[in-house]
């Protein structure tokens, strides 16, 4: 067996599997920069450095944009209501979901107190 380091000369001969990972190893050690990369060029930095700033700028464009659109709506004649549209013969809402009336009894059975809220799968009822 020879010494880690000779192995990795040419001039040596490979005992078994042990010998030639020890050789990569070597091989692998002097391929590797002894310097290292500026912490400050990082990639996920610069990525994320600014990251705050962004969002920040995107709710300014946003409320922006949602103030100029209410000021134009008030410059319309606003004596013209909404004209809300019937969905399921009137027992959906605008989103599709049921409108749930407090003490009304399904399946007679359950008794509805309240709506508690709605989420991404319906609504949840007291």
């Amino acid at each position: 067996m020879c010494p880690p380091l000779a192995c990795c000369r040419p001039k040596c001969s490979l005992q078994g599997p042990e010998e030639k990972v020890i050789c990569d190893i070597v091989i692998l050690q002097r391929r590797m920069p002894l310097t290292f990369r500026d912490p400050a060029a990082a990639p996920l930095r610069k990525l994320s450095v600014d990251l705050i700033k962004t969002y920040k700028h995107i709710n300014e464009v946003y409320y922006a944009k949602k103030k100029r659109r209410h000021q134009q709506g008030q410059g319309d004649d606003s004596s013209h209501k909404k004209e809300r549209k019937v969905y399921n013969d009137g027992y959906d809402d605008d989103n599709y979901d049921y409108i749930v009336k407090n003490g009304e009894k399904w399946m007679d059975r359950y008794e509805i107190d309240s709506l508690i809220g709605k989420g991404s799968f319906g609504q949840v009822n007291d």
